[in-house]
């Protein structure tokens, strides 16, 4: 039996360790230690125009599917007003995103901070924030 090309799928560190046997009851022993690259791959935009014309109409946090997820994000308007909040949403959900209104009334056009915790498969979290623009309607 031959594995010329294994796959590994690790989402942390680790040694690896591999024992031959051969027929003549001859013993190899190896070892390899893999150090797993964290790629967060995450995106966020900077603007959204909440028009409802089916164009960058809600803000929400990007990345690939089932490697994260979001464990809370707020946005604050230029006041310090939480105007959107929530908490465990899978990233690219556009159903939970945030469509530009607090309190049933759409925003005015500005600046808007927000900031989110991320946790990844591998159990990491990480604390991101940014600000994104509302674009007039």
């Amino acid at each position: 039996m031959s594995c010329e090309m294994p796959i590994l799928n690790a989402l942390k560190d680790n040694v690896y360790y591999l024992k031959l046997l051969d027929e003549r009851n001859c013993v190899a022993t190896d070892s390899i230690t893999i150090e797993v690259e964290q790629i967060d791959n995450l995106y966020v935009p900077n603007a959204f125009s909440p028009n409802e014309d089916g164009n960058n109409d809600r803000f929400f946090i990007q990345g690939i599917e089932g490697l994260a997820h979001i464990r809370q994000l707020q946005i604050y308007d230029r006041w310090g007003n939480l105007v959107y909040t929530i908490k465990d949403a899978p990233l690219n959900d556009y159903t939970t995103a945030w469509n530009g209104r607090w309190k049933g009334k759409l925003m005015p056009s500005g600046t808007y901070i927000w900031t989110a915790t991320i946790e990844f498969l591998d159990g990491r979290s990480k604390a991101i924030d940014g600000t994104v623009f509302l674009m007039e309607a």
